[in-house]
């Protein structure tokens, strides 16, 4: 009986010892799926922060490149209304200079 009392023990024992290393084995895996975790989330959040950066950077250039595409046509309708209000006025000026040269002609031919 003394045997079978000590055999048992050591079976408890050996059962407990076991049920130790399991639960330390299984404590680490979920201490390092955790650990791993993190750093997926923090690796997911840094590219999500770089890809918004890229995003803000490239609408920034974008809309510098609409703005400035934007004054330039300004400029150039502008200049152009220049050069259109000067052909104009030129225009009229040659008609009013034929206009006075007719009528001197005619005034000469009287």
């Amino acid at each position: 009986m003394e045997f079978i009392n000590k055999a048992t023990e050591s079976c408890k024992h050996a059962v407990n010892a076991t049920g130790n290393v399991l639960g330390n084995a299984v404590e680490g895996a979920a201490e390092a799926i955790k650990t791993g975790a993190e750093k997926v989330a923090s690796g997911v959040a840094d590219a999500g922060h770089l890809i918004s950066s890229k995003i803000a950077d490239g609408t920034a250039a974008t809309k510098d490149a609409v703005e400035t595409t934007g004054d330039n046509i300004e400029k150039n309708v502008q200049t152009t209304h220049s050069e259109i209000n000067n052909a104009v006025d030129a225009t009229k000026k040659a008609y009013n200079d034929g206009v006075v040269k007719v009528e001197k002609a005619v005034n000469e031919l009287k």
